[in-house]
């Protein structure tokens, strides 16, 4: 069995603070792309449904197989470390797969829009951990005893940084589709909405 650092079962860690709760971030990220993962399948179930381009089509499936395999990447670490689950993982599953559907069977602007709001949080979210970690790696760097640490920090970093690249392509994909409509004041506040709704859904992530 594996633990991550400042679990006290883990005696590598015993006796070194990291300034970084691992587990947490696990655990918010993997429900993240959990609820990024339903809520491309829900657009695309719509998308098939209102007869969407198939440009627009393969592009969602192409989204999707991104936010699969970040999803399975954090699937991995929660079972490798025994991070427990968010307990809002059902919230996650079916208000994902809600929100993508309603947003498509309206039409495809309204699926982008959708889209570009959740990327924008996850970028933000994705930024702000990118800068935590590098913070922890600069403090332990010189600690030869901790190379472990430091080790599987670097490794968890390029993965964040490479899947915060993808969600940035994502996010132009959908700006780059509604260019001519983002003055559209109902499409505006559909996306602050979601963005509401995506920051309350990582706040209670890495709570519960």
């Amino acid at each position: 069995m594996k633990f991550l650092p400042g679990d006290k079962k883990y005696s590598f860690f015993n006796n070194i603070h990291i300034d970084i709760d691992l587990k947490s971030i696990i655990r918010v990220n993997h429900a993240g792309e959990m609820g990024a993962c339903q809520i491309y399948r829900g657009q695309i179930f719509a998308a098939k449904l209102k007869n969407f381009s198939e440009e627009t089509i393969d592009q969602l499936y192409e989204m999707l197989e991104q936010e699969i395999e970040h999803f399975l990447y954090f699937s991995e670490k929660i079972i490798n470390y025994k991070v427990r689950p968010t307990l809002m993982s059902c919230f996650w599953k079916i208000g994902g797969f809600f929100i993508g559907f309603i947003t498509a069977m309206i039409n495809e602007y309204y699926a982008m829009a959708c889209t570009e709001a959740v990327e924008e949080v996850i970028d933000i979210h994705y930024q702000k951990q990118i800068i935590q970690i590098q913070e922890c790696i600069k403090n332990i760097s010189d600690l030869d005893s901790i190379s472990t640490i430091n080790s599987f920090l670097k490794n968890f970093l390029k993965k964040i940084e490479q899947f915060r690249l993808n969600e940035i392509e994502h996010k132009k994909i959908a700006e780059n589709h509604n260019k001519y409509v983002n003055t559209n004041k109902l499409l505006k506040l559909i996306k602050r909405t979601i963005k509401l709704i995506s920051l309350v859904a990582i706040f209670v992530a890495k709570k519960i």
